[in-house]
Order: C-alpha cells, then structure tokens, then sequence
C-alpha cells in the first residue's frame, strides 16, 4: 500500500520501541558522561563541573566531593532511566540536573561563549541538554503536564486507564 503523504505520522510516543530507544539513548548519555567523573581528570568536564557545584552549593561542596557527587547523580540517574521507567521522580531529577548543568552559561560567561550567541566548546556541549529536556517529554509523560492532553495514551500505557500524553503527540496533530 502506498503511503499517504497528507497523513501525519503517528508520535514517537505511539511506538514502544521508539521510547524504549529514547529511554536507552538518555541511560547510554548520562553514564558516558557520569562514568568518567568517578575518576579524578578523567572528564573532560570535572573542572567545570566542580567549579558549578562549588558556586551552586556557595561553597559547602568543592573538589572531589563535588565531582563524586555530580559521578554520582549522573550515574543515578542513568540507571533509574532503565530499571524504573514509570517512576514519577526520573524526569524531575532529570529536569533538576539539567538546571545545574546549563548553569554555567549564565555562572561562567566567559567559559561558554566566545561572544554573543557564539557558544564556546564548553558551551555547546551544555546546550546539547536541549535535547536531554526534549527525550524526557517524549520518554516520561506526566500527568497534568502542559503537553497532555485527554483522548491519547503513551507508549507506556497506564494501569489506572487514564489517558498519557506526550508533547511529540501534541505537535504532530
């Protein structure tokens, strides 16, 4: 059968193998970059990470422990991304790491941009979670989330029967 090309395709979010695939490319990111952290000067990333968890924290958590924890959390995460997939905390925590993680556009200017709008190296490495942002919303549909709607369920389905939505669902209409 030919394809119609006036018919949409359906969502991502539609296609349980297509969330599963987001949900192990999210996992596949944040060990790569968690895994080095555990070993001091292994991250092309410690420096700047330690210098955000040090000015984030004003000071209470620098050096290695900063470093360990940011191991730590992105390590954390990656795992929960995998084995518990309908938890309610993994896009938060996600969300919450993501804050920290861009914050040095704003802490340390003159690291991540080159001029304005001219992202440095460092930078455009940290505007890349842009996407890590956009795979949780497609990933882990909340309830009462802006993008939701009533009438479409997710991939993931709900046990309770009510209606899951994801933000790709909603642009594709």
């Amino acid at each position: 059968m030919k394809p119609d090309a006036r018919r949409p395709l359906g969502s991502p979010a539609d296609e349980p193998w297509a969330v599963t695939v987001v949900r192990f490319a999210l996992a596949l990111v944040y060990l790569w970059f968690g895994l080095p952290k555990f070993f001091a000067g292994a991250s092309p990333a410690e420096d700047l990470a330690v210098a955000t968890v040090e000015k984030l924290s004003l000071g209470l958590i620098d050096g290695s422990p900063a470093r360990l924890l940011t191991a730590a959390a992105e390590v954390g995460i990656a795992v929960a991304v995998v084995v518990i997939p309908r938890a309610a905390l993994v896009p938060y925590a996600v969300l919450a790491h993501v804050a920290g993680a861009c914050a040095p556009l704003l802490l340390f200017p003159e690291v991540t941009w080159r001029s304005f709008g001219v992202a440095t190296l460092e930078g455009q490495y940290i505007i890349k979670n842009a996407l890590i942002v956009a795979s949780v919303c497609v990933a882990f549909p909340l309830r009462g989330a802006p993008w939701r709607t009533s009438g479409q369920r997710s991939a993931l389905g709900d046990a309770r029967g009510e209606q899951e939505t994801s933000p790709a669902a909603v642009l594709t209409r």
